[in-house]
């Protein structure tokens, strides 16, 4: 059981490293893109906002998802 349950491991970790790490790399690249494009000092998500206007403010949450979906693109081919 100890064997399957290491082997289990290493395969998701093989799989993470495929799959989720050159996302996120693209979303590190897209959110940097949209951030010198309108001059942003800091970004952050939304659920991580201690506070926010009320009125709002620059919320760029479309124009990174575009980038990233144009990094995407190009990086699986599609």
């Amino acid at each position: 059981l100890e064997y399957k349950k290491q082997s289990i491991e290493n395969d998701l970790q093989i799989w993470n490293t495929r799959l989720f790490v050159p996302i996120e790399e693209n979303l590190k690249k897209a959110i940097e893109t949209v951030a010198l494009k309108y001059g942003i000092t800091y970004m952050f998500e939304e659920t991580q906002m201690l506070y926010a206007a009320p009125t709002g403010g620059l919320n760029l949450t479309k124009e990174v998802r575009a980038e990233l979906i144009a990094l995407e693109k190009i990086r699986t081919g599609m």
